[in-house]
């Protein structure tokens, strides 16, 4: 499977357009401004794909792994608001039903705007854009109301538009405090990345089989490329080394875990793909900074 341009046409006559969901993120919808109702569509969100359009997503409810640029995290029904700059690769894995709005918005020419303030602004927020910023929903509170608004129904074109504004308006006035950044690398916006083919399908395969062992010579196997090439072209991918990337996803789903179940951090350390108790405790301390068993007690606290 190929990472996904999107290639979002909506924008070609409208400066943005609005998608939701509900029960399963592959089954998006798109409102027609035309039909002026929501249609289905053939979306790209439940696998890695970029887009140069800047993105807003509203993730109300669901449990799963979230990947940015080149940070792997857990999604565990906290509602967060995600703002993703142009070029910038990002993926979501449910597991299970999930609900969420996304926005998705030309910056150029959203921008197109009477005076130079307001260009500033949105200047700045599209560059703080560019590695990913998540906005805790319930310190937005503003903006979870207006991205609510922007899927009702019975709104015309230019009323859409003015709660974009708004909703832009209200993250661009939220301090840098308040958010985090979301991926330590920037990516660029261009299509032509070298071996992003065959790159998407070791992510693909990684995601679906990391609960098994998993060797970088299977994957090097699967794409039949030289180690060295593989290497140099998965980590220019992704920002991260295989054995890292494999280390991320096993790490985020092991947080999941001790987080939403009672099984034994042992039972987990296997149940995430790691094959011994020692490895998975040095692996995650070195990633979150505290041992398994605090990170359970503080989750639970």
């Amino acid at each position: 499977m190929a990472i996904n341009h999107e290639q979002i046409d909506d924008l070609q006559r409208e400066c943005f357009r609005i998608l939701r969901w509900s029960g399963n993120v592959n089954k998006v919808q798109k409102y027609d401004f035309e039909m002026r109702k929501f249609v289905p569509l053939n979306g790209a969100g439940g696998y890695w794909h970029r887009h140069p359009e800047v993105e807003i997503t509203y993730v109300s409810s669901g449990q799963g792994l979230r990947m940015v640029g080149n940070e792997t995290q857990e999604v565990n029904d906290s509602q967060s608001i995600v703002l993703l700059g142009s070029g910038l690769p990002h993926y979501w894995k449910f597991n299970g039903p999930s609900s969420g709005v996304c926005v998705q918005l030309s910056a150029s020419r959203t921008r197109e705007l009477p005076d130079e303030e307001s260009k500033q602004l949105l200047d700045n927020l599209f560059e703080r854009a560019k590695l990913g910023l998540e906005f805790d929903a319930s310190q937005s509170e503003e903006a979870v109301e207006i991205l609510r608004k922007l899927v009702l129904p019975d709104l015309n074109r230019l009323a859409r538009y003015g709660l974009l504004l708004q909703l832009l308006g209200e993250l661009s006035g939220t301090k840098s405090v308040k958010c985090k950044r979301l991926s330590t690398q920037g990516f660029h916006g261009s299509r032509a990345m070298a071996n992003y083919t065959e790159m998407q399908q070791v992510i693909s395969w990684i995601i679906e089989n990391f609960k098994s062992p998993i060797q970088l010579q299977d994957a090097v196997d699967l794409v039949d490329m030289s180690r060295a090439s593989f290497c140099r072209h998965f980590t220019a991918c992704t920002g991260s080394s295989f054995a890292n990337f494999v280390n991320d996803i096993r790490v985020s789903n092991a947080c999941r875990l001790l987080h939403d179940s009672d099984k034994s951090i042992a039972a987990i350390a296997l149940d995430s793909g790691f094959s011994n108790l020692s490895n998975f405790n040095r692996v995650f301390l070195r990633q979150k900074q505290m041992t398994p068993s605090h990170f359970r007690r503080n989750g639970r606290k």
